[in-house]
């Protein structure tokens, strides 16, 4: 998996100052964990962007923080409401020896017959999963082969999907994920 960089400093700005700070192309943020004291930080807006895009909310980013690098989720962020543009974000400083639970999402491989041959719908019900796991088992997507899908009305539940080792699906079992629909 490719590891993603964030260089960030520490930041005294508070309240009133966060605007100046804006203006020069900076984000504000905050790093907290499980028994870790909370730390403002700032970042540049577009490396966060570039970041994120990478990351997602299920990808560890290596978070530079002067001499020390954190290895961290991205678990919060604001955007402004006309511009489109980061003003604010929360990263969770996670622990390599502690279960998190995390989203993943739901990506689809094959082709379903059901669709090709009788003209049915895809349906998927679930975009993403939550899954748990430790920090170093954790995947962004969950792959599944919708081949199976060979009638209308069948469909693929969680737990049908095939997990990595060392990560669990939270949900109920029987939950449908993808099915295929009759049209209409």
């Amino acid at each position: 998996m490719e590891q993603i960089v964030l260089k960030a400093q520490e930041r005294t700005a508070v309240k009133n100052q966060l605007k100046a700070l804006r203006k020069n192309r900076q984000v504000p943020g905050v790093v907290y964990g499980h028994g870790i004291p909370s730390r403002n930080i700032v970042v540049d807006i577009i490396e966060f962007g570039k970041v994120y895009k990478k990351s997602g909310a299920s990808s560890l980013i290596d978070l530079q923080l002067g001499n020390e690098t954190l290895k961290v989720l991205v678990k919060d962020y604001q955007l402004h409401p006309l511009k489109t543009i980061f003003t604010h974000f929360d990263l969770y400083q996670v622990r390599m020896d502690e279960e998190l639970e995390a989203e993943a999402k739901v990506v689809t491989t094959g082709e379903a017959p059901a669709v090709k041959e009788f003209g049915g719908i895809l349906v998927k019900n679930m975009p993403t999963l939550t899954i748990r796991c430790l920090p170093k088992d954790l995947v962004g997507e969950l792959s599944v082969d919708i081949g199976v899908l060979k009638e209308i009305g069948k469909a693929i539940h969680i737990k049908d999907i095939t997990m990595p080792s060392g990560v669990e699906i939270l949900g109920n079992p029987n939950d449908v994920v993808i099915t295929v629909i009759a049209p209409r």
